[in-house]
């Protein structure tokens, strides 16, 4: 931040000292300035945004955390803001707007940082320039933070000589308390203490295409542009990426009528047998040789619809990628937002939408802030990440909406550090308290991949469709659970495995009911007997086939 001068009569006699005595070999202590609170201006509001404004101090009131629209994060960047009006006659000026930041922390001296502002009338909200602004850094960032805004005339005066306000002044003369909070002396906010953390392992899609094989490198740089938007978007400390080796992929992209769905069953079969932690997300980057479906960018393989360890199948999704990772970023964050649990949220003809979503046309209706990018949206101008409508923002609603998931998935993440380190910490979770399910995805070709993994059961219950088993002789028909993917027709399936020994089983899916109207399987219903031998891809098992 620029600083003010010193006054020329105070720099002049500093420096008519500094030639006197010139055996001195200590430097004098610079005297403190001090400042007169600036006449005309009255501060408002107080403002601070980790991505989503809050709105802290009113006047004399200071927000109680219950009353915050979004929970503030400790350890994350923060812009505050100051926000003020200006008397009719007010003189446009330079005026000088000094934070004060009090840490709880003891041993910890008060910072002050301050903003200079060239006020030629009331502050605008869209403009970082015509209010009073601060950047307060990640570890600034902490619970029972207090802050205090005073506003005064950027020229100092010597010690005893700055003029005192007049009481009976009127106007723009009048000094009507340039501070914030008017009356108490600062304001404290809650921020939570816990560590959020997102982890995302992005696999790389390297396409194989006649003579063609794609270019599936990731730069480091292109994977920082992936974070900085997620970190952005979502109440996280830190998102952490790591790139996989790449996922060969041998079968046309560009004219796959089930849009990227085949490459989702790969990365959730590969969730799978790389054993990975049920809190880790798989985006697939696809490269390709024949380019891509017409108007899909992105798609998730599901829209988990619990917290739940035994969904870590479902944290995969994927999107375009072209050797830019600032261009995949907004599909990148929309696709992640999915396997968050969030739905579409309207505005260009989505389908799918959240019907609970609070504001018409997708917008934001709320300030937001790229703690990265440093820029400010507007909440009328930008939409919501979940729509399909440009300049994407995260909103309020969406903000509180992934809170739940990212705060638990964390704790999976801590108690595994801590289990895998020999500390005394023991998992939430673990793969081998769950069951193995078998797991399907029905394309519109009517073909079916099918797999398995130990995980829970997500989708509704089917009241006509099964899995038909044939199991040493008899005939057993298993209920199955359908959810449709998003972006395309394909259905996702889950059931139970029957109890026995299954290596010489045969199963088959039966597909009935008006539910199901207008599905076929390839060659009819059922589909083809298939042997659960060589399908069995559960981790944990001691000998897996």
């Amino acid at each position: 931040m620029t600083r003010p001068h010193l006054g020329p009569a105070l720099a002049s006699a500093l420096a008519l000292l500094a030639s006197c005595g010139g055996e001195t070999s200590e430097p004098l202590p610079e005297p403190e300035l001090t400042y007169v609170h600036a006449p005309g201006i009255r501060l408002t509001r107080m403002t601070v945004n980790q991505g989503v404004q809050v709105e802290l101090v009113r006047g004399n009131e200071v927000a109680e955390a219950s009353s915050y629209n979004v929970p503030l994060l400790e350890g994350r960047a923060m812009l505050v803001r100051a926000h003020y009006s200006v008397h009719a006659d007010f003189e446009a000026r330079e005026l000088l707007a000094k934070l004060t930041i009090e840490s709880p922390s003891e041993g910890v001296d008060d910072v002050v940082q301050d903003s200079i502002v060239e006020v030629k009338g009331d502050s605008v909200e869209s403009s970082l320039h015509q209010t009073f602004a601060w950047y307060l850094e990640p570890d600034m960032v902490v619970d029972g933070l207090r802050l205090r805004v005073d506003v005064y005339e950027t020229t100092p005066y010597e010690p005893g000589t700055e003029p005192e306000p007049e009481p009976a002044a009127e106007g723009a003369a009048r000094v009507d308390a340039p501070a914030l909070p008017w009356a108490a002396w600062d304001a404290a906010l809650t921020a939570d203490p816990d560590p959020m953390q997102i982890h995302v392992v992005l696999v790389p899609i390297e396409h194989h295409w006649g003579d063609c094989v794609s270019d599936a490198s990731v730069p480091d740089a292109e994977v920082e542009a992936m974070r900085k938007e997620l970190e952005q978007n979502n109440p996280v400390q830190v998102a952490k990426l790591s790139v996989r080796e790449p996922l060969v992929w041998t079968e046309t992209i560009g004219e796959s009528e089930a849009g990227f769905s085949p490459i989702l069953t790969a990365l959730s079969m590969l969730h799978v047998d790389d054993e990975a932690a049920p809190y880790e997300y798989y985006f697939g980057l696809i490269t390709t040789c024949d380019g891509y479906p017409s108007g899909l960018l992105g798609q998730a393989i599901a829209i988990p619809s619990e917290v739940d360890p035994g969904l870590g199948y479902q944290r995969v999704s994927a999107g375009r990628y072209s050797g830019d990772g600032q261009a995949a970023a907004e599909t990148f964050v929309h696709e992640v937002g999915h396997t968050q649990g969030r739905r579409h949220v309207r505005c260009s003809g989505e389908a799918g939408v959240d019907p609970a979503y609070p504001y018409s046309g997708g917008v934001t209706g709320v300030w937001g802030f790229g703690i990265h990018d440093l820029r400010l949206r507007s909440p009328a101008g930008s939409r919501d990440y979940m729509t399909y409508c440009a300049n994407e923002w995260v909103s309020d609603y969406g903000y509180n909406q992934v809170w739940p998931v990212i705060e638990t998935l964390t704790e999976w993440a801590l108690e595994d550090e801590a289990a895998s380190s020999g500390g005394q910490g023991l998992r939430a979770w673990s793969v081998t308290d769950f069951d193995e399910i078998l797991v399907g995805a029905l394309y519109v070709d009517g073909t079916i991949d099918w797999w398995t993994t130990r995980g829970s059961i997500s989708g509704v219950m089917s009241s006509t469709a099964s899995i038909a088993w044939e199991l040493d002789g008899e005939h057993l028909n298993m209920p199955v659970w359908i959810s449709p993917r998003g972006d395309d027709e394909t259905l996702n399936f889950a059931a139970v495995l029957p109890e026995g020994e299954l290596d010489e089983a045969l199963f088959s899916l039966e597909l009935e009911g008006p539910e199901l109207e207008g599905i076929e399987l390839a060659g009819g219903s059922p589909g083809p007997a298939i042997a659960f031998d060589g399908l069995h891809r559960a981790p944990g098992d001691a000998t897996p086939n």
